[in-house]
This record gives C-alpha cells, structure tokens and sequence, in this order.
C-alpha cells in the first residue's frame, strides 16, 4: 500500500516541479505576447496568460477550481487505495493528472491566471496555447482511457 503512494506523489510532485519551473522561464524570459520560434511556425513558445479554463475555454465556474481540486484529489487517493494490487500504469496516470493539476492550481493561486505557452499549428491552423500542465492532464486521462480499454477486452 505505502509503495503505490509514494510512487504517486514522488512522480506528481516531480510533474508539478517540471510544469512549475517551465512556467518560471516562461515569466522570466518572454514578454506576455510574444513568442520565440522553435520549429519555425510549427512550435513555438507563445506567453500567454489565461485566465479562463483549460485550452482558453470562457467557462463560467472559475470559482470552482479549488473545490473541484480538493474532491478530485480525494478521488485519486481514494482509486489509488481500492487497487487490488500494484499498477504502475495507473499510478503514472494518476500522478500526471496530479501533478499537472495543481501546477495549474498553483498559477491561479498565486497569479490569478495560468501561464500558457505551448503554441503549436501551420500558418493561421492553431492548437489553443497550453502548457506542461494541460498536457499532463490529458495525456493521464488518454492513459487511463487507454487502460480501461485494453482491461475491457481482456474481459
């Protein structure tokens, strides 16, 4: 029991860390606006400051954040308890969602926004402009999707 948790907070706290410092040099190096190229217009880093949810989404619930948090972080705790045994795969996946999760948390926090800046396209086509965190979450949630299926089919 003790090794599931501290595999899922030693790998939350190091996705929090990396989201974190990312965002710092973002802050630091490029003016909100502008964007530093690179992989030509493909990739670039764009500082944006987002004060809406996820992907620049203008969701009425900005104050749910919190609330929302704290149960989520109940639930994976709670998940990670009711394992029958030890799964790295979940636990990865969870640890990302947890990680990313409160990098995000942290910039509403302390900024009152979030600091995005993943810009990712071809010519006018753009992805929204997110960051590390964004990521996390997402590719956690793909991992658990993906998990579920393959646990389904085995059935």
């Amino acid at each position: 029991m003790r090794k599931r948790y501290s595999y899922w907070f030693l790998f939350s706290v190091f996705f929090l860390i990396t989201d974190q410092l990312s965002k710092v040099y973002i802050r630091e190096y490029i003016r909100i606006g502008d964007s530093v190229k690179l992989l030509g217009d493909i990739l670039r880093f764009t500082h944006v400051e987002n004060t809406n949810a996820i992907f620049g989404l203008n969701l009425p619930i900005k104050y749910i954040f919190f609330p929302a948090a704290i149960i989520s972080l109940g639930y994976i705790v709670y998940f990670i308890y009711r394992l029958d045994k030890f799964d790295f795969y979940i636990i990865f996946a969870m640890s990302l969602i947890t990680g990313g999760a409160f990098g995000n948390i942290i910039d509403r926090f302390f900024y009152n926004s979030v600091t995005d800046f993943i810009d990712m396209g071809i010519g006018n086509f753009r992805w929204y402009i997110y960051n590390l965190a964004d990521a996390y979450i997402l590719i956690g949630i793909i991992l658990i999707f993906i998990y579920d299926f393959k646990k389904k089919k085995t059935e």
